[in-house]
């Protein structure tokens, strides 16, 4: 999966979720900003950024890719 449809992915997951972009990052340790630049496709999630997002919404995101 490229990272525009991984950010997809991760909005898509957020907003069923009900959090917004500030929460998300908070929770996952990174910042608003970042999440929406991860979400838009404009950069890819570091492992560590990875892990927290997934953690936060309970998903395994490298195993929706396969």
């Amino acid at each position: 999966m490229g990272h525009k449809e991984l950010g997809k992915n991760i909005a898509t997951l957020r907003r069923v979720a009900g959090l917004n972009q500030s929460v998300l990052g908070a929770a996952a340790r990174c910042t608003q900003v970042r999440i929406s630049a991860i979400e838009r496709g404009k950069s890819a999630p570091s492992e560590r950024e990875l892990r927290g997002i997934e953690r936060v919404l309970g998903v395994d995101l490298r195993a929706l890719s396969e």
